[in-house]
């Protein structure tokens, strides 16, 4: 217990912990928050050079939470440069006829300034696309099936799609991107909190301790005890400033959502100790910490979500950590529970039993 207390202080004397655990996270979520602010619709510009009973669904749909305008190519960049659209869509001919042979396709878009309002109409977008092609496959090419396909799916889609746009939009949007943020500032405070072996190896504390009835196990139990201490402190605090300082809820489930975030932990732990054992010095470290946590956050839809991403970084995407950590985020958020998330407990369980294997390796070859 007496390394556990050490770091303790250690960690809570540090300044640059203390913000890394608590003030740049509030700082972060409320920039993002007023950022994204927009409460008036978002203005939709569409160029459809295709017009088809596929198209002419999308604007329908689009429609209900957008306020969408019909102008040519030449006009979509005249709105954005004149503020007058949000956000361009271009559906070029042929774009049906793409879908239903079973081809990768894509609208062409067009945007100057990025914010979160944008995000519900990215998702839609996105969400009608891969279910018209999951549509045009089941039907083998038959136009009558597809168009009934589509047709059930556009009954069966339309309330659901605006209930969901418009929590999106407002506070279940930022509840996900609260935590989302949380999540990417803990990878930062576990990194942070491991450095404390590298400091000890600077400071020739490490060897110290190998001569001292101290043993290695202890050593590297209280290290391990203090550093998710530390993170469990950092989650209590910033889920008590999410609800009471933001208003946020978390579901129906909230004690789910606090056990699989500790769960978590243990990834952000692991990932800290073989990064720091992995690097030559503390100059490594801070040098490598962002290089790996802002991409594994962007990844993992820790900042945004991840259907707006292109379909080959989603892919990459599904080896990073975060990733599972915010799908099952996501899943307790719509009404689950810590069982309904299982799956996403391996994998992070896994994810963390790797990285601690690569960090012990370390280790004992400095032994």
């Amino acid at each position: 217990m007496i390394i556990f207390k050490n770091n303790m202080r250690r960690l809570l004397r540090d300044k640059y912990n203390l913000m890394v655990m608590v003030v740049l996270p509030v700082i972060t979520l409320v920039l993002y928050v007023l950022v994204g602010n927009n409460n008036s619709p978002v203005r939709v510009g569409i160029t459809d050079n295709d017009v088809t009973f596929l198209t002419e669904s999308l604007i329908r749909g689009l429609e209900k939470n957008c306020m969408v305008l019909f102008l040519k190519e030449e006009e979509i960049k005249y709105g954005l440069l004149n503020d007058e659209i949000d956000f361009g869509v271009k559906i070029d001919k042929g774009f049906t006829e793409s879908l239903m042979s079973g081809e990768e396709v894509q609208l062409k878009t067009y945007g100057i300034r990025d914010y979160n309002g944008l995000i519900p109409a990215k998702i839609y977008i996105n969400n009608f696309i891969n279910s018209a092609r999951k549509i045009a496959i089941a039907s083998k090419g038959d136009e009558e099936e597809f168009k009934k396909g589509l047709e059930y799916y556009m009954e069966g889609n339309f309330e659901t799609q605006y209930e969901d746009v418009s929590s999106v939009s407002s506070g279940g949007y930022y509840v996900q991107s609260g935590l989302g943020i949380m999540l990417m500032f803990m990878m930062y405070m576990a990194i942070n909190a491991a450095s404390l072996i590298g400091e000890d190896k600077r400071l020739k504390t490490y060897e110290r301790i190998l001569i001292s009835p101290l043993t290695l196990k202890e050593y590297a139990l209280g290290n391990i005890l203090s550093f998710f201490a530390i993170i469990w402190v950092q989650i209590i605090v910033l889920f008590g400033i999410l609800r009471y300082m933001f208003g946020m809820g978390f579901g129906s489930s909230m004690s789910s959502l606090l056990i699989f975030i500790l769960i978590y932990s243990a990834v952000c732990v692991s990932m800290g100790m073989a990064i720091v054992n992995l690097s030559k010095n503390l100059s490594h470290v801070s040098a490598l910490t962002p290089l790996i946590v802002i991409p594994m956050a962007m990844l993992g839809g820790c900042l945004w979500p991840r259907e707006i991403m292109p379909i080959m970084l989603q892919r990459i995407s599904e080896l990073m950590p975060a990733t599972w950590a915010m799908k099952g985020v996501e899943k307790i958020l719509n009404g689950g529970n810590i069982a309904t998330v299982g799956n996403e407990i391996i994998v992070l369980l896994l994810f963390s039993l790797v990285f601690f294997l690569v960090g012990s390796v370390k280790i004992n070859s400095y032994a």
